[in-house]
């Protein structure tokens, strides 16, 4: 998956790195803390303590300005023909411009294109915008399947 969606002509996007854990980390704790929410990294954020083997077969890009993260993005299989979005976060400069709906747009495509038939993603209550965008983009709310403090809600979308 490589990230060739045009942004605003600011921002770049590349493929994250082992080497990028720790300013993710401090990305995604300053965005959770505008929702009320902590990084988890026994739990929904466990990925990042095992980044190069999580997404080894997936893929975690950055959206970046000067350098600087703005935006995280990633795509996680789960089971044949199964991928979870996850860690889809914009900085509150980049939010309310429809960089969201362009995000999650793309990673459908790629998930179709790679052979996914059904996309799953977790988010939580607080996330109001986020949660609209996935109802809007045609995710469906479903049981949990497991207990994460954090991501109250779980949905999916068929993608056939």
């Amino acid at each position: 998956m490589k990230p060739d969606f045009s942004l605003n002509p600011r921002l770049s996007t590349r493929q994250a790195t082992a080497d990028d854990v720790d300013a993710i980390g401090a990305f995604l704790s300053e965005m959770l803390r505008d929702f009320g929410l902590d990084l988890d990294h026994y739990g929904v954020d466990s990925d990042l303590l095992t980044f190069a083997d999580s997404y080894e077969h997936g893929y975690f890009g950055l959206i970046e300005e000067d350098g600087r993260i703005k935006g995280t993005f990633a795509l996680f299989p789960m089971a044949d023909s199964v991928a979870e979005v996850r860690k889809m976060y914009l900085h509150q400069d980049l939010r309310g411009h429809g960089i969201g709906k362009q995000l999650l747009n793309y990673i459908e495509e790629v998930a179709r294109k790679t052979g996914v038939k059904r996309l799953e993603l977790e988010t939580a209550t607080s996330m109001d915008s986020a949660r609209a965008l996935y109802e809007k983009s045609g995710f469906r709310e479903i049981a949990k399947t497991h207990d994460r403090i954090r991501c109250q809600h779980r949905y999916f979308k068929s993608l056939e």
